[in-house]
């Protein structure tokens, strides 16, 4: 027997499950669509029990995992001790559906570079470490309704093919981000979806791509959001929002200009109404952002571009 040949890029992690033959890969990293789907849940489930309770192993590993089809989270854990450790799922790959509904993760939850084929499900989860999906994609909905990020959450270089929902029409809904978020260089090819959502920490769209419409209207921004060099190609609602202290926002470019957005002019919020795709000015065309409510506690400094540490938990 030998072991799984998988190794991690990033530490070097060897993953220790046999294989027997000539098989190179373990069933859980094995890229065989056809694999046994009862069996890999077999092994997975042993692999977190064995994890959780292995007092010289710091974190479960699950990076580089192919999961077959879709996958139920609530059934994956069912039966099996309260995972209080940190979860690694780099580069993982959910061929089906991911279903994460209400999942809770004590420590960090890595989703970092992981590749989510169908549809992925995060609504009313619970972060209560960092969450890192810098440089996921979504193939499909990202729904991040009702979750609550209680430490950092990354979703740097983060690509979004379709919507992507961090929060519904209700108060009940809304994602809250606790501590700092940064959505720099992410791209969301689809509807950005962030009404009511809660952003208590520093937050950052820097350089960020939407391609489709983007809503934060009634969001709640903390000490500093920069929105500058983000790219805005569809409608930016911002209506109701508010912040405590800094906005540092961007001109969008219109539709098919290459370059980046630039930030603004100092001045009063009413000044700026960046033109439409047509040249003209108006508060709700294509790509622009309607600042136009703001609440008056952050007036002052709306359109100020500044430069600040952005401090990462």
């Amino acid at each position: 027997m030998a072991n799984c040949t998988y190794k991690a890029r990033f530490d070097g992690y060897q993953c220790p499950l046999e294989v027997g033959g000539v098989i190179r890969h373990c069933i859980l990293h094995s890229t065989d669509a056809y694999k046994d789907q009862a069996a890999f849940m077999e092994v997975l489930r042993d692999k977190i029990g064995r994890d959780s309770e292995d007092k010289g192993a710091e974190v479960i590993r699950l990076d580089g995992v192919v999961f077959p089809g879709p996958v139920v989270w609530g059934e994956v854990v069912e039966g099996l001790p309260t995972i209080a450790k940190p979860i690694n799922f780099t580069r993982a790959t959910f061929s089906g559906d991911a279903d994460f509904w209400g999942a809770t993760f004590s420590g960090a939850a890595d989703f970092s570079r992981a590749a989510f084929a169908g549809a992925a499900d995060f609504s009313s989860a619970t972060f209560s470490g960092a969450a890192d999906f810098g440089g996921a994609t979504f193939s499909r909905i990202a729904d991040f309704s009702g979750a609550t990020f209680a430490g950092g959450a990354d979703f740097i270089r983060a690509t979004f093919v379709r919507d992507a929902t961090f929060a519904q029409d209700d108060r009940f809904s809304n994602a809250t981000f606790a501590q700092n978020a940064d959505f720099s260089d992410a791209t969301f090819t689809g509807n950005a979806n962030f009404p009511l959502a809660t952003f208590n920490g520093n937050v950052r769209f820097r350089r960020a791509t939407f391609n489709s419409n983007a809503y934060f209207l009634e969001a709640l921004f903390g000490e500093y959001a920069d929105f500058s060099q983000a790219i805005f190609s569809g409608n930016a609602h911002f209506s109701d929002a508010t912040s405590r202290g800094t906005l540092t926002s961007a001109r969008p470019t219109s539709p098919g200009t290459p370059t980046s957005a630039r930030p603004p002019s100092a001045g009063p919020p009413s000044s700026w109404r960046p033109p439409s795709p047509e040249g003209h000015y108006s508060s709700m065309q294509p790509s622009q952002p309607d600042w136009g409510r703001v609440s008056s506690a952050s007036r002052s400094s709306l359109l100020r571009s500044r430069r600040s540490s952005f401090l990462r938990t």
